[in-house]
Parts: structure tokens; sequence; C-alpha cells
């Protein structure tokens, strides 16, 4: 009996002192009240939170700059050249704004040669007018479409243009100049009658 008393104490010692590794136990079964668990559970969140938003925020971004390339792809477009494709520039005779030059002449020349390659944009057919234009009315030109041209000097149709450029440049009447003439003249009223009677003639026969 002694034996067998001190055979069962030892197997009892023996399974008493082995109880194998220890296990970690998890800390929110552990503790789910700890509070330093509860903070990593909210950096966890927030760590997600802004992980959610950086991905809304690079998309947005590609929004973005897809949106900026499509409106300089607009401005180019609107900025591009009316002209019909592999144009080439009329052989305009140049215009220089000088005393003996017809204007006239070369403005019809212009318009039949712009209308003849199919150029109806008014900002075109100015351009390639411009271009044909050299000293005196070279400077005009630069006075009405010039980078430093007023909004209100500016000339932005064909026709504004035409207008302008007789304006400045065409000679005076010679009827209205005669008659402005004879109006400034300080003579006796019959005589000042019998001028103005004969002006037609006059201006006719220089004619």
């Amino acid at each position: 009996m002694a034996d067998d008393s001190m055979t069962s104490q030892g197997s009892m010692a023996a399974t008493t002192s082995f109880q194998g590794p220890t296990l970690p136990q998890d800390p929110m079964l552990a503790n789910p009240m700890d509070p330093n668990l509860q903070l990593r559970n909210e950096v966890i969140a927030i760590e997600a939170a802004m992980g959610r938003m950086q991905e809304q925020l690079n998309a947005m971004r590609e929004l973005a700059a897809a949106s900026a390339a499509a409106a300089a792809s607009a401005t180019v477009t609107a900025h591009r050249s009316p002209l019909p494709h592999n144009f080439k520039a009329p052989n305009l005779e140049s215009y220089s704004g000088h005393k003996g030059e017809d204007l006239r002449a070369w403005l019809f020349q212009a318009n039949e040669q712009l209308d003849l390659l199919g150029v109806t944009d008014d900002e075109a057919r100015i351009k390639i007018a411009g271009m044909a234009l050299s000293k005196n009315a070279k400077t005009w030109y630069l006075s009405v479409r010039g980078p430093t041209c007023s909004d209100a000097n500016r000339v932005t149709t064909w026709d504004q243009f035409q207008t302008a450029l007789m304006a400045h440049f065409y000679p005076i009447d010679p009827i209205k100049q005669a008659r402005d003439r004879i109006a400034n003249l300080r003579a006796p009223s019959g005589q000042c009658e019998r001028l103005h009677c004969n002006v037609p003639a006059v201006v006719h026969h220089h004619h």
C-alpha cells in the first residue's frame, strides 16, 4: 500500500509539474474594457478612414487633371485658325498708306482673293490683310490690332477693318472739300450764290 501511495503521489506530481506552454490570451477576451485596447481600436478605425479619404482624394485629383486637359484642348481648338486645310496665303500687293496708292483698288483685290480662296472668317481676313500692310499702314494696323490696343479701338470684323482703314488713309472727297472751301469764303451775297451755283461745274470739270 505504501508503494501504491508513493506511485500515486509521483504521478500527481508529474502531472502537476507538466502543464505545457502557456498560450497568450486574446486581449479582447481578457479585458474588453481595457483603455489601451479601446485606444488601439480607435487608431485602427481612424487609419481605415484616412485610407478611404486618400483614395477619394486621388480620384478627385485624377478627375481634375482630366478636366484641365479637356479645357486646354478646347482652348487650343477655339484659337485654332479657321483657315482651310493646306491654306496658302494670297500674294496681296503691299499697301503702305502713302499718297498715290489706290486704297479702294487694294481693298477690292484683297476681297477678290480672299473670296476666291474661301476665307470667310473675319479674324482670318483681317490677319491676312494685315500681313500685306507696311510702313504707315502697318503702324495704323498695330494701333487697331496690336497687343497694346484698347478694346475700344480694336477692330474685330472685316467690315470694321475696311471702314477704319478707309477713314484713316482715303483722301477727303474732293467735292466735299470744294464745297467746304466755298462755304468758308466771305464774299458778298451775290458772289456767294454765284459761286455755289458753279461748284458742280467746277468739280465735274476737274474730273
